[in-house]
């Protein structure tokens, strides 16, 4: 009889080990375990993103925990699942390839299980590094950034490959790290002027006072990109510099299209934070080149222009606009530039957080 119980007993361990082996072998080899609510307790963490080299596919499903390679026709996707409670409400991080190039993937998509509050969050910390971001997108040179509000997804892409593109390694570079930040709150290390470079981060409003306004369109791309290397044009007359300013994302500068055509033009675009800090805004520029004079646009809505003279240059503040006409005379340029870079919205401050480095 004990000897029955004995072999029993042995049965019972057999099958036992019988059901963990096949899943302590599997879990390491990219399946993943799963709790209850779909969440991997083996998966990557956001530190493991950040610092891996972003090679080839295989290369890169190595490299993490919790991987498998996708064929899609014109391009290859590596499908990393998150650890959970490392990755927030955050459930993977895919990267797509191009098949004609897959020395890099050239977007990331970083995936929420379900609505969540990260996305206002995400959407914020990404603002912060882009102040050009509306609605949750941004576009410049060749990249792009979308930020879902609702889910909290967040999508970095570089149109094409590395062919024809000498910034793709480090837009890529640039561009992970902001998402990453954007989502998760991990560290920026690359410096606000490579991301102005590389990816349409703001140069200091400042440095606009530096600008030889007197070239001619002959010579202004010259002009602008020795001081604003990652300036956006399409066109040698017309040119677009992304600005580190809460209220003011974009510069535009245009010369006249004829030989030796000048500077013809100055606009600024504002950012979805404008609006609201409008009025905080004019009353720091009075203190710094005068009052404005007001007028009233729509008195049944409550709406009024405020308008500075700053030397030659005459600047309107229209309620969720700017426009402004010249002569630009530099001192008067100058002038406007250095009292706008002083003059930022105060709440900004309050709210830079998230891993940035500035």
């Amino acid at each position: 009889m004990s000897e029955e119980k004995s072999r029993e007993k042995k049965r019972d361990w057999s099958n036992a080990w019988a059901a963990i082996i096949p899943i302590a072998v599997l879990a390491p080899i990219g399946y993943g375990v799963w709790t209850d609510f779909g969440a991997h307790v083996y998966g990557s963490t956001p530190e493991d993103l950040a610092k891996v080299t972003l090679g080839a596919p295989k290369q890169l499903a190595r490299a993490l925990k919790n991987t498998s390679i996708d064929d899609h026709g014109t391009t290859v996707r590596v499908v990393v699942k998150l650890k959970t409670s490392a990755g927030k409400e955050y459930e993977k991080v895919t990267f797509t390839y191009d098949k004609s190039d897959l020395a890099a993937p050239n977007q990331i998509d970083i995936d929420a299980e379900h609505e969540s509050e990260n996305g206002a969050e995400a959407v914020a910390a990404l603002a912060r590094q882009l102040h050009a971001l509306r609605s949750g997108s941004y576009t410049w040179n060749k990249t792009s950034f979308r930020v879902s509000s609702r889910r909290g997804d967040v999508t970095f892409k570089i149109d094409g490959t590395h062919r024809g593109n000498p910034l793709f390694d480090r837009q890529l570079e640039a561009g992970r790290e902001l998402a990453l930040n954007a989502a998760f709150g991990t560290a920026i290390d690359v410096s606000t002027r490579e991301i102005a470079d590389t990816v349409g981060g703001g140069y200091p409003v400042a440095d606009v006072a530096k600008l030889d306004l007197s070239v001619a369109i002959e010579d202004a791309d010259d002009a602008v990109r020795k001081l604003f290397p990652g300036a956006a044009s399409a066109r040698r007359d017309s040119f677009a510099v992304a600005l580190d300013h809460p209220l003011f994302g974009v510069l535009h500068l245009d010369w006249t299209n004829q030989p030796r055509g000048r500077l013809s033009s100055i606009g600024l675009d504002t950012t979805d934070a404008y609006k609201d800090s409008r009025a905080l805004l004019a009353t720091c520029l009075g203190q710094k080149i005068g009052a404005p004079k007001e007028n009233t646009v729509d008195y049944a809505a409550g709406k009024t222009n405020l308008t500075f003279t700053i030397g030659s240059i005459t600047w309107t503040l229209r309620s969720s606009s700017t426009s402004m006409s010249g002569p630009y005379a530099a001192a008067s340029v100058a002038q406007l530039f250095t009292a706008l870079d002083a003059c930022r919205d105060a709440r900004e401050a309050a709210t830079t957080t998230h891993g940035e480095k500035r």
